[in-house]
Parts: structure tokens; sequence; C-alpha cells
């Protein structure tokens, strides 16, 4: 992982931290990649 910030995993450690956009694009390149993967050729 990349950008981890000093309390990564701390009790500190806080959502407001969460990058949401990064965040849905990752998901949404696993969900693309696990449909495509799945899908009859």
């Amino acid at each position: 992982m990349d950008n981890q910030h000093p309390d990564y995993h701390q009790t500190s450690d806080t959502a407001n931290k969460i990058n949401y956009k990064i965040l849905q694009k990752r998901a949404t390149l696993v969900l693309q990649s696990v449909w495509m993967m799945g899908s009859p050729k």
C-alpha cells in the first residue's frame, strides 16, 4: 500500500483519514476484474 499515514492501524486512526475517491476507484477495479473473470467468453 502507499500513502500510509503515521497512525495507520493505531488507536488514533480514524475514518476521516480515508480517501474515499481512491477507495471507490479500487473497489470498482476489483468488481470489474472479478466480473470479467467470472463471465463466460
